[in-house]
């Protein structure tokens, strides 16, 4: 006799099913986005490549880099800033996501001034990808620190690293070549930092 009730829910199976998919697809992106950005913003902006949201990008990135941020600065006694409340410590670590997302909106702004071809949600994603690589970079520096302890200046320096991956990734999403992409990011990112700034410190979360 045939059993017709219905199966038991597999979930932890589909779960574990899922979990790999997002993998495969977070480093797939990663490893997309680094070995030829110009390539990256021109076919992922036309649906010819297929990538990892920008913000779940980010959300998988922070659930490894948060904790080693935080951590090595805590080791190598960087951040002796005294204990918070929750709100202000994500505050902090989405900071660097505000700038990229504001200064991504204003870059556009200014691009299409020019008359190029990208959209504003295309553009604030090549920035949000950008800011992880960045903070990647940046935690890169901390752990060389942590080895050889070199000054506090090298993270930072590192960082900027991930300025060209953006500029190319930019020209691949607007057809205008990769310095005037990246002399717009820096002229409106300063802007956006001050702005951000000012926000959190009036709303009381710096």
């Amino acid at each position: 006799m045939t059993d017709l009730r219905p199966a038991e829910p597999r979930w932890v199976r589909d779960i574990f099913i899922a979990w790999i998919h997002e993998l495969r697809s977070f480093f797939a992106t990663a490893a997309a986005f680094i070995r030829a950005p110009r390539r990256f913003g021109a076919e992922w902006s036309t649906g010819e490549l297929r990538a990892m949201n920008p913000v779940g990008f980010v959300l998988a990135s922070a659930t490894a880099l948060l904790p080693l941020d935080y951590g090595v600065q805590r080791t190598l006694g960087w951040d002796t800033r005294p204990d918070v409340n929750m709100a202000i410590e994500i505050a902090r670590a989405m900071r660097p996501f505000a700038f990229a997302i504001l200064t991504g909106i204003a870059c556009h702004v200014v691009l299409k001034l020019l008359r190029t071809r990208g959209s504003v949600a295309m553009t604030v994603a090549v920035f949000l990808y950008s800011a992880t690589f960045a903070w990647a970079l940046w935690c890169v520096g901390l752990l060389i620190c942590l080895v050889t302890r070199a000054d506090n200046w090298l993270p930072g320096v590192i960082g900027v690293l991930a300025l060209p991956w953006m500029a190319l990734a930019l020209e691949g999403v607007h057809r205008i070549r990769w310095w005037w992409c990246l002399a717009v990011t820096i002229a409106t990112g300063w802007v956006a930092i001050q702005v951000v700034r000012g926000v959190l410190r009036v709303a009381g979360l710096t």
